[in-house]
C-alpha cells in the first residue's frame, strides 16, 4: 500500500515518531509533504533533510502557513502526488481547510482512485455551521471534502460524535500519538514533603483563551498558606500581560517566566514540576481539543491538574484533577489539595505513566494500520 502523507507537523522533529512505526509495519511504502518552515508555540521551525527517517520527505513552499485552515501550498504539491502514486494519501489537516480543498482537488485531477483522510480535532458540536470564519466558506469546504473522504480521523470524543453525525462510520476517534521516549525521565526531584516549595507550572502557548489568569489567581491564594514557586514556559501574544498580571497580585517574586524551547528540550523544564496545570477556557469558537501537554506530563511522571473545557477531562481521566472552568476557588481547592496530601502526587504520578501509553505513537500507528485495512 503506497502512503501519501501530508502534514504540515512533519517540521517539527518530534512529530515524526509515529509515522516512522507506521512506515515500518508490514506492505506499507510510505512518503511524505510538509511544510518549508512552520511555527510551533511561537517559534520559527525550519524543516531539515535530517530529520528523515525511514520514508522520504519532501519540503515545500506555502502562502498563509502560520493562519492553520486559510493555508496552501504555492508548488510542488501536484508533482508530489504523482510522483508518489498513491494508494491513500492522509491528508493530516481539517476537512474544512485550504490544505484539505488543495489536496482533494489534486488527487482528483491526478489520482483519482486514490483513497482520501483527513484528520481533525474540532469539537464544537453544538454549532449549526462549522465555526470558523466566515462560516459559509468554511463550511462549503467542509461539504466537499466530507463527501469525497474515506475516513476522518477524530482527535477526541466530541470530534468523533460531531463526524458521525455528518459521514456516519466513515469517522473514527485516533488521539495524536505522543513519542512517550522522548520525555520519559529518571530525573524527576525528591517527592514533596512539605518541606519545600511546592512548584506549580504551565507549559504552552500563551493566550487569552488559555485563561493563565485563573492560575494566577489561584497561586495568589495559596500562598497566603503555603510556600510556593510558579513557573512559565512559552510565548505568545498575551505573555506580557500575564507577566504584568502576576505583579499586580504580589506574586512576581515566586514567579519565573522562560522563553519557548525546542520540542526536545521541554522534558528538562517540566520533570522539576510537582504538578502542572491547563487552566484553558472555552470560547464562543474554541475549547480545548487535546492538550498534547498533559500526554508528556504524565510521560514524567508529572501529575497534571486541568480545567473542564473540551478533551482536557478525557485526556486526564483518573491520573489528575479537573476543576470548573474559570472557576478559581475550585482550582485553589484542587492545588490545596494535593499539597496537603502529596501521596496523591504519588499516586497520579504512576497512573499518569501508565495512561500515556493510551496517546502514544505505538498506540496511533498500530490504531492507523487497522483503519488502513478497512479501506480495501
Amino acid at each position: 500500500m503506497n502512503i501519501l502523507l501530508i502534514d504540515k507537523n512533519l517540521t517539527d522533529p518530534v512529530n515524526y515518531h509515529k509515522w516512522t512505526l507506521l512506515a515500518q509495519k508490514p506492505g506499507i511504502s510510505m512518503s511524505a509533504v510538509t511544510l518549508n518552515y512552520g511555527i510551533e508555540n511561537f517559534r520559527k521551525v525550519e524543516f531539515q533533510s535530517s530529520h528523515q527517517t525511514n520514508f522520504p520527505v519532501t519540503s515545500l513552499p506555502s502562502h498563509w502557513m502560520h493562519a492553520e485552515n486559510r493555508g496552501f501550498y504555492t508548488r510542488g504539491l501536484f508533482d508530489a502526488i504523482g510522483k508518489a502514486d498513491p494508494d491513500v494519501v492522509i491528508c493530516f489537516e481539517e476537512p474544512c481547510s485550504l490544505y484539505a480543498l488543495q489536496t482533494l482537488a489534486a488527487v482528483r485531477i491526478i489520482k483519482p482512485e486514490a483513497k482520501l483522510i483527513f484528520f481533525s480535532w474540532y469539537n464544537l458540536d453544538d454549532h449549526k455551521f462549522v465555526a470558523y470564519r466566515p462560516f459559509f466558506f468554511y463550511e462549503g469546504v467542509l461539504k466537499l471534502t466530507l463527501r469525497a473522504a474515506d475516513r476522518v480521523l477524530c482527535a477526541n470524543k466530541d470530534t468523533l460524535r460531531f463526524y458521525q453525525n455528518r459521514i456516519g462510520e466513515r469517522a473514527k476517534k485516533l488521539y495524536f500519538g505522543v513519542n512517550l521516549q522522548k520525555f520519559q525521565t529518571d530525573h524527576r526531584p525528591a517527592p514533596y514533603d512539605g518541606n519545600r516549595p511546592f512548584r506549580i507550572g504551565y507549559i504552552g502557548r500563551m493566550l487569552a483563551m488559555k485563561d493563565i489568569e485563573c492560575l494566577i489567581d489561584a497561586v495568589a491564594e495559596l500562598r497566603k498558606k503555603h510556600t510556593i514557586e510558579l513557573f512559565f514556559l512559552g510565548n505568545g501574544d498575551h505573555k506580557a500581560n500575564l507577566q504584568q498580571y502576576c505583579i499586580d497580585k504580589g506574586i512576581n517574586d515566586i514567579t519565573e517566566f522562560s522563553e519557548a524551547v525546542p520540542s526536545s528540550e521541554v522534558r528538562n523544564y517540566m520533570q522539576h514540576l510537582d504538578v502542572h496545570v491547563l487552566p484553558s477556557k472555552s470560547t464562543q469558537f474554541w475549547e480545548e481539543q487535546y492538550g498534547r501537554i498533559l500526554v508528556e506530563c504524565m510521560t514524567a511522571g508529572v501529575p497534571n491538574i486541568g480545567s473542564s473545557s473540551g478533551a482536557i477531562a478525557e485526556v486526564i481521566g483518573d491520573a489528575g484533577l479537573i476543576f470548573r472552568e474559570q472557576d478559581t476557588q475550585d482550582l485553589e481547592l484542587q492545588l490545596n489539595k494535593l499539597i496537603e496530601n502529596p501521596e496523591l502526587l504519588q499516586q497520579f504520578s504512576s497512573i499518569g505513566k501508565a495512561r500515556a501509553e493510551k496517546f502514544s505513537s505505538e498506540q496511533f500507528a498500530e490504531t492507523l494500520f487497522q483503519y488502513l485495512h478497512e479501506l480495501k
